[in-house]
């Protein structure tokens, strides 16, 4: 009776262990043939070899280990938890400067996006935070494009398909 495992280092996580394992094979009257690996227990050459597979899956443990604890340190240095990136990256502030010029210039989102290179995202993104800076109170506030109460009685006044003493309201952000 034999036994066809694929790989040593699935056999047990330490030499001891595989020792102890291929010891009960014996016991009980079962060799081991590793197929992957090409590794026959019956004979002496195959059981050497099976204890160097052996300990090399255990040396090959710790070096995976640390390699994982290393990129991990790395990137938490660069500021994230897990290595994996926090948000998109940030844009380079010559885009920004270039997009928050062409919002305050009056040019909508999409012309803005477009014009730039950038996502409608990304100009709704830096537009919110205009907004947030002129209101002060989380981005919630009136529009500061918004016409006045004035500006509205002229236009009323300058636009004959208006009716008389109509205002427009000024718009609430979100």
């Amino acid at each position: 009776m034999s036994s066809r495992p694929w790989s040593v280092d699935r056999l047990g996580r330490s030499l001891q262990d595989l020792v102890g394992f291929l010891g009960e094979l014996n016991g009980v009257g079962c060799d081991l043939y590793l197929e992957r690996q090409a590794v026959d227990t019956t004979t002496p050459a195959g059981r050497a070899l099976f204890q160097m597979l052996g300990v090399f899956a255990e040396f090959e443990r710790p070096i995976i280990t640390e390699r994982i604890h290393a990129g991990i340190a790395r990137a938490r240095a660069k500021g994230t938890k897990s290595g994996k990136p926090i948000g998109r990256a940030r844009i380079d502030t010559k885009t920004e400067t270039a997009i928050r010029v062409s919002l305050a210039g009056g040019k909508g989102i999409l012309k803005t996006a477009r014009e730039i290179g950038v996502g409608s995202g990304t100009v709704q993104r830096i537009k919110a935070e205009m907004r947030q800076e002129t209101t002060g109170v989380g981005g919630i506030g009136l529009d500061p494009t918004a016409e006045s109460a004035d500006d509205a009685s002229a236009r009323a006044a300058d636009n004959p398909n208006l009716e008389e003493g109509a205002v427009r309201r000024p718009r609430l952000a979100l």
